[in-house]
């Protein structure tokens, strides 16, 4: 399946362990384009993997926004041509470990991208 946008995920009535949409089409996330995204509560992985899509500049700050952002501990958006990140991105995204932005191009990460999110440690 080649997809060119985040499918609607309306009428899907599953419990989801991840999404994996790597290698696609998808040119561009919107505000609240996992809104219907089925629960991925009880899960252990909880991972949406967006890797090798050809996002540029054109990932909304309220992408991942809804019930998603709360519950998500792994994202992946390597090698999506990134070149920004949007203020906001990961706001409530308390229970994300894992964050994945290799091999973008990325020249300026937004002051408190991070104040509201994820579990920060120093190595």
């Amino acid at each position: 399946m080649n997809l060119s946008r985040v499918p609607a995920f309306a009428g899907v009535n599953c419990v989801l362990a991840g999404v994996y949409m790597a290698r696609q089409s998808i040119r561009q996330i919107g505000a609240d384009a996992f809104k219907n995204a089925p629960a991925f509560k009880n899960v252990p992985s909880r991972r949406l993997v967006l890797s090798f899509n050809d996002l540029h500049d054109r990932l909304h700050a309220d992408a991942f926004r809804g019930n998603l952002s709360e519950i998500l501990r792994e994202l992946y958006l390597g090698a999506c041509r990134l070149r920004s990140l949007p203020v906001g991105l990961l706001d409530n995204m308390s229970n994300l470990v894992v964050l994945q932005l290799w091999h973008n191009h990325i020249r300026h990460i937004p002051a408190g991208l991070f104040t509201s999110c994820c579990f920060l440690t120093t190595i």
